[in-house]
């Protein structure tokens, strides 16, 4: 079992996690993919998760 795989099942089991206990399932989680996004698109969808961030921020910063 790749090391990665087997320190994610300990601690699944450590943590009662019972999905990050199977190697099968975290192995097709983790592998890597290419999801065919161009440079733009990545760059506008790293924008949007920086924008949501921020509100997150300052949601946590007024008290929402």
């Amino acid at each position: 079992m790749d090391p990665k795989l087997a320190m994610i099942a300990a601690n699944g089991a450590k943590f009662g996690n019972e999905m990050a206990q199977n190697p099968a399932l975290m192995s097709a989680l983790l592998e890597k993919k290419n999801l065919g996004f161009k440079s733009d698109d990545l760059k506008a969808i790293s924008e949007v998760f920086y924008a949501l961030d921020e509100v997150k921020k300052n949601a946590q910063m007024s008290g929402d």
